[in-house]
């Protein structure tokens, strides 16, 4: 699917690592390759690191500590850098961020945002629509069909046409 966030964070990622002199550090945490300079998202909870769901950064660099290998984060909350073991990783499920969701986005701001529009589906609507734009503070480029994003923008909400309940 062209605007799957994983699919575009892979090209992004394979493009950018293909493109440096040396070969980059790197680890596989699930479905994701990260690379020391890669932006990240954590995606779990963890209120014993003070790491949350929703927070992105960087992976500065990638070291093996007593065989075992860690990563040093610098995540955009704060100015002082985080070292987590592999495990660590694992359970606050980090993945790449080049480019992530609508839903992933909620709550957070960003200096400039793509939003692409390029597949119509029943989950993309006007709030989601609405949602994506007021992320961005600065700049917000939209790519795609302006067919599918004026289409987009005249769907009602989506929670306006569930039909969910109970009827006796």
């Amino acid at each position: 699917m062209t605007d799957s966030a994983y699919e575009i964070n892979f090209f992004l990622q394979a493009n950018i690592d293909s493109r440096r002199l040396t070969e980059p550090k790197g680890i596989r945490i699930g479905n994701h390759w990260l690379t020391e300079g890669s932006p990240v998202i954590i995606t779990e909870n963890s209120y014993d690191l003070d790491l949350y769901n929703g927070m992105t950064g960087k992976l500065v660099s990638l070291d093996a500590v007593n065989g075992e290998m860690t990563g040093t984060f610098q995540f955009d909350h704060d100015s002082s850098l985080v070292v987590l073991n592999t495990q660590s990783m694992y359970e606050l499920a980090i993945q790449l961020a080049y480019c992530i969701s609508i839903h992933k986005s909620q709550g957070s701001e960003y200096e400039s945002a793509l939003i692409i529009c390029a597949v119509d589906s029943e989950m993309i609507e006007r709030s989601l629509m609405y949602t994506a734009i007021t992320r961005c503070k600065k700049l917000c480029l939209i790519a795609g069909s302006r067919e599918i994003f004026n289409t987009v923008c005249v769907k009602p909400n989506r929670s306006d046409t569930l039909h969910v309940g109970l009827h006796l």
